[in-house]
């Protein structure tokens, strides 16, 4: 059930750590907010992260989050 509160986002992330023995590496990520109440948010996103830096063993990691927020 989509709200007007609601919102779908994208973003790229490009990083070239100060460590110079470390690969650069790109992150995406995918997220959607949704106001289930007045006064509690879900948002629920989808990490891909490209040539993981502090994982150099790894061609790519995805991450799976989700985040609840409620005011009082």
């Amino acid at each position: 059930m989509d709200s007007p509160t609601d919102t779908l986002a994208f973003s790229v992330n490009w990083g070239d750590p100060a460590e110079p023995s470390l690969a650069n590496q790109t992150t995406y990520e995918i997220i959607y907010k949704s106001q289930l109440a007045q006064n509690l948010i879900l948002t629920p996103s989808i990490q891909y992260l490209k040539k993981p830096a502090l994982n150099p063993n790894e061609d790519s990691v995805t991450i799976i989050g989700i985040r609840i927020r409620a005011s009082l």
